[in-house]
């Protein structure tokens, strides 16, 4: 059903590309493009490299959330 739906909106063309952390999949990346094969080999290399790039980011977000709420749970326990 999504290609259908992307091809309804005039999109020819896609790449998905995976989030990971450590071999674990979290997430895709997905970048739509109104031309046929808009995406070469060097482009679809470097939107892998951005994917590594926001996976990476988004770990240190989701760490640095985990421990503020084990510091205040640290401190709401003293």
């Amino acid at each position: 059903p999504w290609r259908e739906e992307a091809h309804k909106r005039g999109y020819a063309c896609s790449i998905a590309l995976p989030l990971r952390h450590q071999e674990r999949l979290f997430g895709a990346l997905s970048i739509y493009a109104a031309e046929p094969d808009a995406f070469d080999t060097e482009e679809a290399q470097l939107l892998a490299e951005l994917a590594d790039d926001l996976a990476y980011g988004l770990m240190a977000l989701r760490t640095r959330a985990e421990r503020q709420r084990m510091e205040v749970a640290l401190r709401e326990s003293e």
